[in-house]
Parts: C-alpha cells; structure tokens; sequence
C-alpha cells in the first residue's frame, strides 16, 4: 500500500532531521528555509532505506 510505505518514509526522515537538533542545537531554526535532498530506497520488504 502506498500510502503506508509513503507515510514510513516521511517518519524516517523526520526521525534523522530530529536526531540532528537533538545533537547539534544549533541547528534549529523555525525561520530556516533550507532545502534538503535525500535518497531513499525500498527494500525487498518495501521498507524505506536511507542511503545519504
């Protein structure tokens, strides 16, 4: 189902970004309107996989 792998995927890359401000405060800021790219891929499971 799409929905869920899409869902599944969003978690995870807001899990890393969270993970980032929790050891980098710095980082946090509400008026940042920096842009970010990532590569995900599915595994044969079709869970998502960070790969950088």
């Amino acid at each position: 189902k799409w929905l869920d792998i899409h869902q599944r995927t969003c978690n995870m890359i807001r899990e890393v970004f969270e993970s980032a401000v929790v050891v980098h405060p710095e980082m946090h800021c509400s008026s940042s309107r920096a842009i970010y790219g990532v590569d995900v891929m599915l595994d044969s499971s079709f869970q998502p996989k960070l790969l950088e």
